[in-house]
């Protein structure tokens, strides 16, 4: 997240890949999904509910940290 907010992610990425952000439920990814989007990688996504929301929805056999 650090290097997302502080733009030194961005020269380590390939312009052609799709980033998607997650963390344990959503909410701090959106900035970095702001941040990226800005960057120029228009098409980042981020994991909606995050890691807990994964775990709830989809697969509840994994920790949810």
């Amino acid at each position: 997240m650090g290097e997302w907010l502080d733009g030194s992610a961005r020269p380590t990425l390939w312009q052609d890949r799709t980033p998607v952000f997650c963390c344990r439920t959503g909410v701090r990814m959106l900035r970095v999904l702001a941040v990226a989007r800005a960057a120029g990688f228009v098409g980042a996504v981020h994991l909606e509910g995050g890691v807990v929301g994964w775990v709830n929805g989809i697969d509840p056999r994994l920790p949810a940290y």
